[in-house]
């Protein structure tokens, strides 16, 4: 291992018999000449054996209790398990098979301890893991699938081709390349943050970078389901136990990244999430912690004491950065950014710019240089005034005024559940323009045209919500009926930020076609709000000419949509055979375009539309399975 000390993933798969038989050698050799990790390692030793002991062999399922060994495989629910890729903390990573979709995954499986509690934490831990399939951000490993067990929970994650921030670290990187990084971790997070969720476990290793430098968050929220107890109800808090004292079910979080308010007893939260974020930076920038102490109690009373260390003047590091740092650990929360976005924002490069040399004219002038901050390129105003004409507080009170007249007896009770909803999207819009943007021109980590397809995208969904408000602002019983269906519909705005996606979609249109293009999603986006409000006969009657518009502009991702959207409008009015051939066009066009997304939804079509026929069940039952 070359003097370097295991992380803790390494740890945690020797102390567990599951580390490499070509590792193990180099690991042992390194634990004996170390006398810190020696006792890391003899101290989660002995836990990993008590953990054992203490639990109930038959309440355990052996899918979740004992990691498969390398070159053993089994089966768990539909997944062939293959190897062990990681483990901490909070469980076992291995690499599995999903034969049904023919592609590899990572499954973490999370072993609750047995006992008072067994089935509230199993149960938090299944709540947490479908939260975290809620969210999609390009920066947070994606949860594909949850699963419960007797003896605890198991997640099935994309497999990220990449490494940890830890392993990653090990090779040299610039302050920019570790920045690049950081930032895009931070805005998941403060993506995260908007929508009610807290990760409390952010560390490098769960950190992944990609081979292509993409940064992912994983184990998002799970560090809250897998126990109800805090630091410092630990018992290692106030002894000398080493640091390593930490096993599975009694801390929320890693200690080294533990923030000062929940080593003193308080829930993990959006601001512990920053000061976790923080330690994570500066010890990848400086290669050592932001806080002293080998122990656990000895790193408890300096990181409440706010005992910073002096950074290592072996690296130059923005003073912008350092300024950061020290904000994000101050041990008042309240002292802390006021969010992630803030934090971000503090990351980023400024751009300075010199004024002109001013003289002063006169006896005794002096000449006096002054230097001023140029405009932000991506001013959050800028953003504002893209929506201004579609969300308006006149907009909302209008929209909330016409559904009272069409349904006095219920319309407030659908307003109270729509109107948060409306102002919430069009704060995600203005916040996801605004990111969009910065991106680009402030961040350096997306180019130009990548930008162009944020922006796209977004633009189409500014046109849905649009549309959502001009059918309320005059609203007849019908519209009042179906008002949550058409906020429910509303695109959904966190695809906009999902690179990948938007990389898959073919090469953008010359000007002349993307001109026309969008006049066709312009109207797609009424024909939808169409849709939504039950005017199915109208919407038939608009979208049938705009498909043979679509067919002559040979843009097969728009024509995907467009088909979709006419075999949707014909399932509505019940033609099925009508609503089956377009629903063939619209998924040729986008397995052609690879887009997925609509792939699937035409796949769901026509399994629906030839199940009318019980003659064709089997054939119905295929386009289930490709959906």
């Amino acid at each position: 291992m070359n003097g370097v000390c295991p992380d803790d993933t390494q740890i945690a798969l020797r102390t567990q018999g599951l580390l490499a038989a070509s590792a193990t050698e180099a690991f042992d050799a390194h634990v004996d000449a170390c006398p810190r990790c020696y006792a890391v390692v003899r101290e989660l030793g002995s836990l990993a054996s008590v953990e054992r002991s203490s639990s109930d062999d038959g309440e355990l399922d052996r899918d979740i209790a004992d990691p498969v060994p390398e070159g053993r495989e089994f089966r768990l629910g539909r997944y062939v398990m293959r190897r062990p890729l990681g483990a901490g903390g909070m469980g076992i990573v291995h690499v599995a098979y999903d034969p049904e979709l023919d592609r590899d995954v990572a499954i973490k499986l999370v072993r609750i301890r047995q006992g008072a509690g067994t089935d509230e934490q199993r149960q938090g831990l299944l709540r947490e893991a479908k939260a975290l399939a809620r969210l999609r951000h390009p920066n947070v490993v994606n949860v594909h699938d949850v699963g419960l067990q007797a003896s605890g929970v198991y997640l099935v994650m994309e497999l990220v081709d990449g490494e940890t921030l830890t392993a990653w670290r090990r090779t040299s990187r610039t302050v920019s390349e570790i920045l690049a990084v950081f930032t895009q971790i931070g805005q998941a997070v403060a993506t995260a943050h908007q929508h009610g969720l807290v990760h409390r476990d952010i560390k490098p290793d769960n950190i992944l970078v990609g081979v292509h430098g993409r940064a992912q968050l994983a184990d998002f929220g799970l560090a809250r389901a897998f126990t109800n107890q805090t630091l410092a109800n630990s018992e290692s808090v106030d002894g000398e136990a080493d640091l390593g004292h930490t096993q599975p079910g009694t801390l929320v979080g890693s200690p080294r990244y533990t923030a000062p308010e929940v080593f003193a007893g308080a829930r993990a939260d959006a601001l512990s999430d920053q000061f976790s974020f923080c330690v994570a930076l500066y010890e990848t920038l400086y290669g050592e912690a932001p806080f002293p102490g080998d122990s656990l109690a000895e790193l408890s009373r300096h990181v409440r004491a706010g005992n910073l260390r002096s950074p290592p003047l072996r690296l130059r590091v923005p003073a912008r950065v350092r300024a950061a740092l020290r904000r994000g650990l101050a041990t008042a929360p309240h002292r802390r950014f006021a969010n992630m976005t803030a934090l971000v924002r503090a990351l980023r490069p400024r751009r300075w710019g010199a004024v002109a040399l001013a003289a002063i004219a006169g006896a005794g002038a002096t000449a006096v240089a002054v230097s001023a901050l140029q405009p932000s390129p991506c001013p959050i105003e800028t953003a504002q005034a893209e929506f201004s004409d579609v969300w308006t507080p006149e907009r909302s009170a209008a929209a909330k005024d016409a559904l009272m007249r069409a349904a006095p007896t219920y319309a407030a009770g659908v307003w109270q559940n729509i109107g948060p909803e409306l102002e919430d999207y069009a704060a995600r819009w203005v916040t996801a323009h605004h990111e969009a943007c910065e991106a680009t021109h402030e961040l350096n980590v997306q180019s130009s045209e990548l930008l162009d397809r944020r922006f796209a995208c977004l633009r189409y969904a500014r046109e849905d919500l649009r549309v959502a408000m001009d059918l309320l602002a005059a609203a007849d019983e019908s519209v009042a009926e179906h008002a949550h269906l058409l906020v429910d519909r509303l695109p959904d705005i966190g695809r906009c930020a999902d690179l990948v996606a938007l990389q898959s979609e073919g090469a953008p249109a010359d000007a002349a076609s993307s001109e026309r293009i969008a006049s066709i999603r312009g109207s797609l986006a009424e024909i939808r709000g169409l849709v939504s409000v039950g005017r199915h006969t109208d919407a038939l009657d608009r979208i049938t000419p705009l498909a043979s518009t679509a067919d002559a502009l040979h843009d097969l991702p728009l024509r995907s949509e467009v088909h979709l959207m006419l075999a949707r409008a014909r399932t509505d009015l019940g033609d099925h055979m009508g609503a089956e051939a377009a629903a063939k066009v619209a998924f040729d066009a986008s397995i052609a375009s690879g887009h997925w997304e609509n792939a699937a939804q035409a796949a769901i079509r026509l399994a629906y539309s030839i199940g009318q026929s019980p003659a064709r069940s089997a054939e119905a039952r295929v386009y289930a399975e490709l959906a």
